[in-house]
């Protein structure tokens, strides 16, 4: 029987069979790396279950004191529901790069906790950290304090920081407006994110200088996506910070002392300072005070020139003028404060109040912004002004409106404007204020304030 001869080119079936070779063998090494891969995760899987977590372990916590984790976990420490402070200060003392605090189902009772640098502070989902009932009778305590600490993180979405602001203005508490959830003095590279704040002695957060005469400011802080609610004095009080954002938060329910606001931007010191402070996003809602207010009154000539916006936020049920700023000194510094697009709503006392020397060389500028059901007494105005000051011609300064719109169904003038007496304040007010008048027979007239420079421009809207 004649066998079949295979009549291709014996050049090509060599090609083929090495071709063949070449692609089992890479297959063989594809298969080999997969091998050493699953290898690896078992073996690293097996180093991860071999510290269990949310359980005691003195073993993991050894490891750690020695500086051998990366990642610790408070639990290790063992959880007390009575007093947490020790396993969670523990867990920080260890300067590990990453701390977490696990959901065990049960508050954090805590005292005040200490924080150190280069750590990233982790609280998940569902945890609530609680201050300890009875605890914090210093009147400077806080739940978290930061002095001088740099490169750290605190992450907390959907958890949640809590103090007894019931408990502190009680009798056997010394009265104090320092007992703050967060607390940063002199701090830098801080990034706060994702966390609830709740009902201080204080300020949701402070953000402020160092005590002693150096006076160093926090640096490079950014806040977002928090909410500070039911605080004493303040959701957030800024005293001197340099390269601060605050982005995308609430502050909601702030009610105790002055000034009650949702923030604060405050130096109480002529070298503090506020530099390149930028808040924006944000949601001041149903304060006893101001939504979002600056006071510079404590800066000079001498001081660091100030930079702040505040941008695209909104104003809601403030128990006091919706945005505030305070200036009442020529001797005061260079620079600017900006409102860009913020709304203010639903407030019984103005939209805006400017206490301000318009001798002083920094401006301050509303652009975009919008006042609407606002000066609900009758003896308000939507925009309130008392002005004092003198300034040469052309030299910086001045409060500039631009583009703006108030809302407003009352027969009344939009602006409320009170000038000291010798004073050139009156050329130092410039810019537009559009006023959408609810009924025609509202005329313009009653909308002239006799200020050469700021045109007010009555429209009607159904």
């Amino acid at each position: 029987m004649m066998q079949h001869q295979d009549s291709r080119p014996r050049g090509l079936n060599e090609t083929r069979v090495r071709a063949g070779s070449a692609a089992q063998a890479r297959v063989f090494a594809t298969r080999s790396l997969l091998a050493a891969l699953l290898c690896c995760r078992f073996a690293y899987s097996q180093t991860r279950e071999s510290v269990p977590t949310n359980f005691k372990n003195d073993e993991a916590v050894e490891r750690a004191k020695a500086g051998a984790m990366s990642e610790v976990n408070a639990a290790w420490w063992g959880f007390d529901p009575v007093d947490a402070t020790r396993a969670i200060q523990a867990a920080i003392r260890t300067r590990a790069p990453k701390v977490i605090v696990p959901y065990v189902g049960k508050s954090w009772v805590v005292g005040p906790l200490t924080l150190v640098s280069n750590q990233e502070l982790i609280f998940e989902p569902g945890v609530v950290v609680m201050a300890k009932e009875g605890a914090f009778r210093g009147i400077r305590d806080c739940l978290i304090s930061g002095d001088e600490v740099t490169n750290v993180t605190i992450r907390g979405y959907h958890a949640t920081l809590r103090m007894r602001k019931a408990d502190y203005t009680r009798g056997d508490y010394a009265t104090s407006e320092w007992r703050h959830v967060i607390s940063l003095r002199g701090a830098s590279d801080i990034r706060l994110l994702g966390l609830t704040l709740e009902s201080s002695g204080g300020d949701g957060v402070y953000i402020g200088p160092t005590e002693d005469d150096r006076r160093i400011a926090c640096r490079k802080v950014t806040i977002e996506d928090c909410v500070c609610k039911d605080n004493h004095r303040q959701g957030i009080s800024v005293i001197s910070a340099e390269d601060l954002t605050i982005a995308n938060c609430t502050f909601s329910g702030t009610k105790g002392t002055a000034p009650q606001a949702g923030i604060d931007l405050e130096p109480s010191h002529p070298r503090d300072l506020m530099v390149n402070i930028e808040v924006r996003n944000c949601r001041a809602l149903g304060n006893s005070g101001s939504g979002f207010m600056t006071n510079l009154e404590r800066l000079t000539a001498q001081s660091t020139p100030v930079s702040i916006r505040i941008e695209d936020c909104l104003v809601r049920d403030s128990r006091q003028p919706g945005l505030r700023a305070l200036l009442a000194t020529a001797d005061g510094p260079n620079g600017f404060v900006e409102f860009k697009n913020c709304v203010t709503e639903s407030v019984e006392y103005s939209g805006v109040r400017c206490l301000w020397n318009t001798g002083s060389p920094i401006e301050l500028r509303f652009v975009d912004c919008k006042w609407r059901d606002v000066a609900r007494r009758a003896s308000e105005a939507p925009v309130d002004l008392e002005l004092s000051g003198r300034a040469t011609g052309g030299s910086p300064g001045g409060i500039r409106f631009d583009n703006c719109y108030v809302y407003d169904d009352q027969d009344r003038p939009p602006i409320k404007a009170v000038f000291a007496s010798e004073t050139n304040a009156i050329e130092r007010v410039s810019g537009t204020i559009f006023v959408m008048i609810g009924q025609p027979e509202q005329t313009s007239g009653n909308l002239s304030l006799g200020i050469p420079g700021l045109r007010v421009e009555p429209k009607t809207h159904k």
